[in-house]
């Protein structure tokens, strides 16, 4: 008897496998999912660049709902992975250019056939924004919210009890380099309240 006889529920449930991966996706569920995770980052459910349990949770909850879908977080997952990497993509084309304008037709940049033809020619996969530029954009960009930043702990050198001394410390007992996170973050604090409040009035107005 052969050995490669294939139970019949075995199919079943590789061919439900294969349904549940190949998720579709439209402009409208992808602004859906987009807004969604405004809203996440908001709420401050994506500490660093990645979403926490309770963000993906929410945004999971929120895009069936809204959606009538029924989507795992595997599948909202690679949707969020492919979105970084066409914002990547289309950010690299203005990294560091000047001088550019905006084809408001196109949606997208408006330059010159030479530097259309020699950006294609480093990075072919920059092509298709020649014809359209970055679907969502203003959303995708309101996901580009500034972090905190926190000191690292010690690894290999923690310094004695006697030895704090010796560094050069400000009145209320920081170090030089605490102090300059300590205002960094201050900074960074408000550049994230002007940020949330930008992006706030953006999904209310759509």
């Amino acid at each position: 008897m052969s050995n490669n006889i294939v139970n019949p529920s075995q199919n079943e449930s590789r061919e439900e496998k294969e349904k549940q991966e190949k998720a579709k996706w439209d402009d409208k569920g992808t602004e859906v999912f987009i807004k969604i995770c405004v809203a996440e980052t908001l709420g401050g459910n994506r500490p660093s660049s990645h979403f926490n349990k309770v963000g993906w949770k929410n945004i999971i909850k929120k895009f069936n709902d809204i959606t009538k879908r029924n989507y795992d977080y595997r599948q909202l997952k690679n949707k969020w992975t492919g979105l970084k990497k066409e914002w990547q993509l289309w950010t690299s084309l203005v990294a560091k250019e000047t001088g550019l304008g905006w084809d408001p037709v196109k949606q997208t940049i408006k330059a010159t056939d030479e530097w259309w033809d020699k950006k294609i020619k480093e990075k072919p996969e920059v092509a298709r924004f020649r014809t359209h530029g970055l679907k969502h954009v203003e959303f995708m960009d309101a996901l580009r919210i500034p972090t905190l930043k926190f000191p690292r702990p010690p690894t290999e050198f923690q310094p004695y009890d006697d030895d704090e001394e010796l560094l050069p410390q400000t009145d209320d007992g920081r170090t030089s380099t605490e102090e300059t996170i300590v205002q960094e973050n201050v900074t960074r604090a408000r550049e994230m309240d002007d940020e949330r409040e930008r992006i706030a009035n953006l999904l209310m107005s759509t």
